[in-house]
């Protein structure tokens, strides 16, 4: 079963369009809560149980050391002169490669990914 997406404003929007069609439930920012801040993004997915996927390294601030509430994943992509669909390759296959990221703080870049697991 695929997880549920809440998809930062960041993420262009050929790549929301991409996980979609691959069958992802997708919350984009941009489209439905336009304006949220990064906390506000936090409480939302985990009240939804959604995944949050991000270019913003804040996230990782506010998991670790603020102690927001960690919604079940967190993926940050860092990846550099990309084409506007491919975040939304990229995070298809890490998902579809069922790399067990459910808990973890990832980190994917487009040859290596880190996880580090949430806090309690």
């Amino acid at each position: 079963m695929k997880p549920r997406l809440l998809v930062d404003e960041n993420i262009p929007k050929p790549s929301v369009a991409y996980l979609r069609d691959k069958g992802f439930d997708v919350l984009s920012v941009a489209e439905s809560l336009p304006g949220i801040t990064d906390e506000g993004i936090l409480i939302q997915a985990d009240a939804q149980q959604r995944w949050i996927l991000t270019f913003d390294h804040d996230f990782g601030e506010l998991v670790f050391n603020q102690r927001y509430p960690s919604p079940p994943a967190v993926i940050l992509l860092r990846m550099n002169n990309y084409r506007p669909i491919d975040p939304g390759i990229l995070v298809d296959q890490a998902i579809s490669e069922d790399l067990n990221l459910s808990g973890y703080f990832v980190v994917l870049e487009i040859d290596k990914l880190r996880k580090r697991s949430m806090p309690e």
